[in-house]
């Protein structure tokens, strides 16, 4: 097992197999980390013995997270504005939370019910990565359903949906429980980093699928922007370099249209099996806008002449590096 030279683990909580959370949540396996967090499936220890037992997954925050405490008022926001819209229910939302002490700083852990997988690594089990026309089909309409709610009733913007961002549920409950009772050593696998910390492997996803029509569900939200108001724009960059759209890529102002564009860009990566904007990144691997901009005029022809004038409006504000 290698640590990953970007991994500091000073800024994440030592968490161990086994460890009780909270008083209730009982840490048994490792599914996944990144940049802000790790990721982690628990059982939770609340209800009574004849009870079918409750697994959950906690997304704990390092020291240095920004975007936890923004994400937790949004999940509340989707969750309290109108829990009968049918959109509702396509956002998977924290169940509870709760705060960590550690060594350098306190950790803001995230309880949600668990999903299978996020949507690239489901793209992978069709051949050539193309998810069959059916199947977009009926995420198409689903993740509008939810876009409509998030946009119209909760007045929120994603600003970041991309495949990490779109996860599906399980299609049978027992490949949960079969994943578990297959992963006991492996979820006890871990090495010492030079900080003496354990740090252990993320274990391997769950196994092929019983059936394809899995439910989708949009998460992460760290980065989503409250419009609070009609005339409410976001002016600064956002978003994947390959979801960018025009109007953020011009530093023009921008709305929700950035969420549909993110939705358009992925709906024909899902279709096609591959990224619809391909030269957009410079030798060294850095963003180039212009090259961005010319493909999507190749494909799409001009901008519309009034975010032109938006953006000569816009070209003398110079963004923080």
């Amino acid at each position: 097992m290698k640590v990953s030279p970007k991994y500091d683990s000073k800024r994440f909580y030592p968490v161990r197999a086994g460890e009780v959370l909270a008083n209730r949540y009982q840490v048994l396996v490792k599914i996944g980390w990144g940049g802000s967090s790790s990721v982690w499936l628990a059982r939770d220890m609340h209800g009574y013995c004849w009870e079918l037992e409750t697994i959950a997954t906690l997304k704990i925050g390092n020291t240095t997270s920004r975007t936890a405490d923004n994400k937790r008022n949004i999940e509340e926001r989707i969750a309290k504005t109108d829990p009968s819209h049918r959109g509702r229910s396509l956002f998977r939302t924290s169940t509870d939370y709760f705060c960590i002490a550690g060594l350098f700083g306190s950790h803001l852990c995230l309880v949600y019910a668990p999903l299978r997988e996020p949507i690239w690594l489901y793209q992978r089990r069709f051949k050539e990565r193309m998810i069959p026309l059916p199947i977009v089909k009926t995420y198409i309409r689903v993740r509008l359903t939810g876009l409509d709610y998030f946009h119209t009733n909760c007045k929120v913007v994603h600003t970041d949906l991309k495949p990490e961002n779109i996860m599906v549920g399980f299609e049978d409950p027992a490949v949960l429980g079969e994943f578990l009772n297959s992963t006991i050593d492996e979820a006890n696998s871990y090495k010492i980093d030079s900080n003496g910390r354990p740090v252990y492997c993320r274990c391997t996803p769950f196994g092929p699928l019983r059936k394809v029509m899995n439910i989708p569900q949009i998460v992460d939200f760290g980065s989503s922007v409250r419009l609070e108001e009609d005339d409410d724009w976001g002016i600064y960059p956002s978003q994947l370099d390959h979801y960018r759209a025009p109007e953020v890529i011009l530093g023009c102002v921008w709305r929700i249209s950035a969420d549909i564009w993110n939705m358009g860009v992925m709906v024909w990566d899902l279709i096609q099996g591959r990224e619809l904007f391909r030269h957009i990144h410079n030798q060294d691997g850095t963003y180039n806008a212009r090259a961005h901009i010319a493909e999507i005029i190749g494909l799409l022809g001009p901008p519309p002449r009034e975010r032109i004038a938006r953006y000569n409006s816009m070209i003398e504000f110079k963004w923080p590096q």
